[in-house]
């Protein structure tokens, strides 16, 4: 962000950094939360299964670094 030569730069290089990832959170939440609402319980379990979000989760949203991400500076 030092590269930015303004606050409202350097925010919306911030922005657009996180806007894919936060949208797929949002994404997985709204998913899983249609998970608790299979009836009967053996077609939630089943969903549940299928999704695996133990392991989907532990390789995207649970191994993220921030200080690791590239930044590409926003046009001013």
């Amino acid at each position: 962000l030092d590269e930015c030569n303004s606050l409202g730069a350097a925010l919306k290089t911030y922005e657009q950094a996180r806007i894919d990832r936060t949208a797929r959170i949002v994404a997985e939440s709204t998913e899983h939360a249609r998970l608790f609402h299979f009836q009967p319980h053996a077609e939630f379990r089943e969903a549940f299964a299928r999704k695996d979000p133990a392991t989907d989760r532990g390789l995207w949203l649970y191994n993220y670094n921030p200080l690791t991400v590239s930044l590409a500076v926003a046009p001013a």
